[in-house]
């Protein structure tokens, strides 16, 4: 293997695959936490809705570690379709089955605009993604 290049299996690149896949577990194992679980840390008022922020923030990172996991090194006709796939779908069933479970959890709830948080983070990541592989 030649210095300087990622390793690559079944076109998607290890590191950012394993980086995404570590936080993705980060990001259920704390969901999955009841909310007397997690701990209670204030040093300044947060503002009403800043869990949104907190969302938006959680799914992005994901959908931008999918995004380059996914992104083929070498250029070809359309490089941006199996990162806008990867960087969409498991991020958007993943925000979509954790609010489902958040229903089950002890002090969760589920709420419809975590989930529009979610989701909107990862068309963010993606039109950004599809805007720079143009250029």
């Amino acid at each position: 293997m030649k210095t300087g290049h990622r390793r690559r299996r079944r076109g998607f690149d290890i590191e950012w695959l394993l980086a995404a896949a570590a936080w993705i577990a980060i990001v259920l194992v704390v969901n999955s936490t009841p909310s007397d679980g997690l701990p209670k840390v204030r040093i300044l008022p947060l503002p009403p809705h800043f869990d949104k922020v907190v969302h938006f923030g959680m799914y992005g990172l994901m959908a931008v570690m999918l995004w380059n996991a996914a992104t083929p090194r070498r250029r070809t006709d359309r490089p941006w379709v199996r990162p806008w796939i990867a960087a969409t779908v498991l991020p958007a069933v993943i925000a979509a089955a954790d609010e489902l479970h958040q229903t089950v959890v002890p002090g969760r709830s589920a709420d419809w605009l975590d989930l529009v948080a979610d989701w909107l983070a990862v068309a963010v990541v993606v039109a950004m993604g599809r805007f720079r592989s143009r250029r």
